[in-house]
């Protein structure tokens, strides 16, 4: 069965002795090793020439956990091994929040002509993904991410100020920079996994 939150959100999925237990991962450690996995892939992402020391900050995995739609349940494991797969459909419209420091640099008449500090919020952030769930018995858990996409995303300045023109033009040309790399992010299924092995998934609710 699965216990409900309410507006159609599954805080924990229980199917046989399968737990999933999204409110009770949003923990500080969980949300620091987010952190650190995204600031690492923007450390390895190729950065235009307008673009400085970009780095995420303050993030907040939210309270709210994804919905979550149950599209297969099956036997895993193997002769020696008894377990539970399932396969689900997983629908994020949360709560999690970061902010996102990066200088933005015109380089024109000369290199680093001008470098101006900025911060963007970003919220709202919307995406879907497909899981794969295995529980195998007696306390081993596997979660693969088959498939995902970003939905939307809301990439907002709060420090940093559109003098002119010619930083208004910069400023949309850094929020779209921004946005095609977080989009690029959640739809590397790769990087989900490689995340996930990070997470801590062993938390439990009361």
């Amino acid at each position: 069965n699965a216990e409900y939150m309410g507006d159609g959100c599954i805080s924990n999925l229980r199917c046989g002795m399968l737990r999933v237990n999204f409110v009770a991962l949003a923990t500080r450690e969980n949300a620091q090793k987010v952190t650190d996995f995204l600031n690492q892939k923007f450390s390895e992402t190729k950065i235009p020439e307008f673009v400085g020391n970009l780095k995420v900050t303050n993030l907040n995995l939210g309270t709210l956990p994804p919905e979550i739609t149950l599209s297969q349940i099956s036997d895993a494991g193997g002769a020696d091994q008894a377990g539970l797969c399932v396969n689900t459909n997983l629908r994020y419209r949360g709560d999690l929040n970061f902010s996102l420091s990066v200088d933005l640099v015109v380089n024109v008449p000369t290199p680093r002509f001008i470098v101006l500090p900025m911060q963007f919020h970003i919220s709202e952030v919307q995406f879907e993904v497909e899981v794969s769930v295995e529980y195998l018995v007696p306390r081993e858990v596997r979660v693969r991410v088959q498939k995902s996409s970003l939905q939307n995303i809301r990439i907002e300045p709060i420090i940093g100020a559109r003098e002119s023109g010619v930083m208004e033009k910069g400023v949309d040309k850094l929020e779209g920079f921004l946005r095609k790399q977080l989009a690029a992010i959640v739809s590397d299924r790769d990087a989900w996994n490689a995340l996930l092995a990070q997470v801590d998934m062993s938390s439990e609710s009361n």
